[in-house]
């Protein structure tokens, strides 16, 4: 299985889709599972042989079936790896977000505060829970977790984009626009941006044609209090 498992992904990163789809087929049915089948139809954990994987094959077979866009297996495989790796928190992370994928947003939110419960300040988790609540339409729920993100971290201008993505919800515009620039202001900083801004449209829509000096140093203003809320 495990050399399996390597040639799979050897196949995907030289390009080879159509025989890393198969060979993943194979995989999969040995497992006890049935790849292409409807979201839902797979019961959780694994039936027949047991297999000696390791926590990191489960996780690299339930991303290698997200790329292939079967979800539900994704679900199958992560559940059977939380049962025998109950306290590895990369995993519960994982299988919120599989969860939320499919819909199951109380299990996604479940599963992100077990999450923080074993690691308060793991960062994924704060985002990806904050993220849960925004497509829940919970943007005050999710400005609270974006919060803490910016307490977590921040330099980190994703923290401040996502703020103001949830201020703007919540219908408090003029805030929303400083963190807006704040993020900016804040990637432009690093010498690895995090943040690419490609959507022209949406900053032209959020800022205008022009952002003034006073904005610029009100943006700044907005990243003192978080930093300074941090020493």
């Amino acid at each position: 299985m495990t050399e399996k498992i390597k040639t799979l992904l050897f196949l995907l990163e030289m390009g080879r889709r159509e025989e890393a789809r198969a060979l993943y087929g194979q995989v999969i049915e040995e497992l006890g599972l049935k790849a292409g089948v409807p979201a839902g139809s797979i019961a959780p954990g694994l039936s027949g042989e047991k297999h000696d994987l390791s926590l990191r094959q489960y996780l690299t077979l339930a991303n290698v079936a997200s790329y292939f866009k079967e979800d539900n297996v994704a679900e199958a495989l992560l559940e059977e790896c939380y049962n025998r790796w109950p306290e590895d928190v990369g995993c519960m992370i994982e299988l919120a977000y599989i969860y939320k994928k499919l819909g199951k947003y109380s299990k996604s939110e479940l599963m992100y505060r077990v999450a923080l419960s074993y690691e308060s300040d793991n960062e994924v988790a704060v985002r990806e829970l904050g993220l849960l609540y925004m497509e829940t339409e919970r943007p005050l729920e999710a400005l609270c977790w974006f919060h803490r993100l910016l307490r977590l971290c921040p330099v980190n201008p994703i923290g401040y984009f996502l703020a103001s993505e949830a201020l703007e919800r919540l219908g408090k515009k003029e805030r929303s626009r400083k963190y807006l620039l704040s993020s900016i202001v804040m990637n432009n900083a690093l010498k690895e941006p995090v943040l690419h801004f490609t959507n022209n449209d949406l900053f032209i829509h959020r800022l205008g044609e022009s952002v003034s000096t006073v904005e610029l140093l009100e943006s700044r203003d907005v990243i003192d209090e978080w930093l300074g809320g941090n020493r």
